[in-house]
């Protein structure tokens, strides 16, 4: 047990320094296309960019976490249920890829007409359909290996993924060429790269696998169902503000706004990255009786640590944007200003409350999200006629501080009856290849 604490430690260590290194590639990508496209244009290609992270963010999210929800679990105790429980998520994830691709191709135009009002812009909902797929095929194999703990071929598509994608823009830079539908031509096929290096990558063993797997499939289904519907309200709730901002206000200021929010998402990346090491240890820690403490530690570790950083983060604002962005982008200040704070706190909820919640509780998350989409919605309906994007912000603040306080505090209820159930069920399932009597 110790040993495999050091061990965690230094994965804990090392995988979310290099996912940071790996993913401050995105973050230089956006600010050269913000740069590059000016604030119109990097607000098309943010809207562009949405409607691949929502279709993924439903489907691909959702199946992602029902294999790290069960996979851990058959993993101590039933290595065909694993086997079998891979083989279903990699078919689940293509053929749900093709039916989108070919369900919504012959209405390109008129959802480039609702969504970017101009129905000559079909070619960028072609290629975020396309995108689409890519992502889906290119998440299983990142969640194959994080489930497996994995890291090392999981930064490795990751770095394949991200850099690619920063490659692509700064030849297209070089060239003179970076256009809206070009830089995010390089953001649809890069995931299909990365994709096609994760099948030389994975061991193909569950491919292989025969016989009925109705059980496993089911499992995933049925839990997937539910985190599918809360996926619908958060993805659109998350993605709504820039929408409405678009539809009410135009794009100028919806690019204003983007520049604001991509910079504050940044705290809320840092927390995604450490969800990917603890999100695979989060049900051997409930099945070892050990979550509630590593949840109370983790909690006051963080919370000083972000109540510096918003401090920090709020005093030095001004000069980073205007350092990064530019002088066109002052606007953006105050947005920020306004945004971080929100998604600074998510970095003591995301890691290993939210995780808890999604995989224990996946209808209490539909109600949960439910709620925040309508009152989101509600906000941003009333706030952006009025205030424009600095409505827009507000909103964002207050859902983020009251969906994560209450997640915070429903895990801290919870833990140790879940720590139970999973100790008290483990004790009824049998161990591949131990005889019982």
């Amino acid at each position: 047990m110790l040993k495999e604490g050091k061990r965690f430690s230094f994965t804990l260590a090392v995988v979310p320094l290099i996912k940071m290194l790996i993913m401050s590639m995105t973050f230089v990508m956006n600010v050269i296309i913000t740069r590059q496209l000016g604030a119109e244009g990097f607000g098309l290609y943010t809207i562009c960019t949405s409607i691949v992270v929502i279709l993924v963010g439903v489907f691909g999210n959702s199946l992602d976490i029902g294999v790290l929800r069960f996979v851990p679990e058959a993993a101590r105790n039933n290595i065909e249920r694993r086997l079998l429980l891979l083989r279903d998520a990699f078919y689940l994830k293509i053929g749900i890829g093709l039916v989108l691709l070919f369900l919504c191709l012959p209405f390109a135009s008129f959802i480039s007409q609702v969504l970017i009002q101009d129905s000559s812009a079909s070619n960028l909902i072609i290629l975020a359909l396309f995108g689409v797929f890519a992502t889906l095929l290119l998440g299983f194999f990142s969640v194959y290996f994080q489930a497996g703990q994995d890291f090392r071929n999981y930064l490795i598509l990751d770095f394949i993924h991200m850099g690619g994608k920063l490659a692509l823009v700064l030849v297209l830079v070089y060239m003179g060429m970076l256009t809206v539908e070009l830089s995010f031509a390089a953001y649809a096929v890069m995931p299909l790269a990365a994709a096609i290096v994760g099948l030389f990558l994975v061991n193909l063993e569950f491919l292989k696998t025969r016989g009925a797997s109705w059980d496993t499939l089911g499992s995933l289904v049925n839990y997937s169902k539910w985190l599918i519907l809360s996926s619908v309200f958060a993805v659109i709730y998350t993605k709504l503000d820039i929408l409405l901002l678009n539809t009410f206000r135009g794009s100028h200021e919806t690019g204003i706004y983007a520049a604001a929010f991509n910079l504050a998402l940044i705290p809320q990346m840092v927390a995604s990255i450490l969800s990917v090491v603890f999100y695979p240890k989060i049900v051997p820690w409930c099945q070892d009786g050990c979550f509630r403490g590593v949840l109370g530690k983790f909690t006051m570790v963080m919370l000083p640590i972000s109540l510096v950083f918003t401090c920090v983060t709020l005093l030095f604002s001004e000069w980073v944007i205007v350092l990064i962005y530019g002088e066109q982008y002052r606007e953006s200040v105050a947005l920020f200003q306004i945004l971080v704070p929100g998604y600074i706190f998510w970095l003591i909820v995301f890691p290993v409350a939210a995780p808890l919640l999604a995989m224990n509780n996946p209808r209490l998350l539909v109600l949960i999200d439910l709620l925040t989409l309508v009152g989101v919605a509600l906000g941003l309906v009333v706030l952006i006629p009025l205030f424009g994007a600095i409505g827009a912000a507000i909103t964002i603040l207050i859902s983020k501080l009251l969906l994560g306080g209450f997640v915070l505090l429903w895990a801290f209820r919870n833990a140790s009856a879940i720590e139970a159930d999973y100790q008290k069920r483990a004790t009824k399932e049998p161990r591949e290849g131990v005889a019982h009597v």
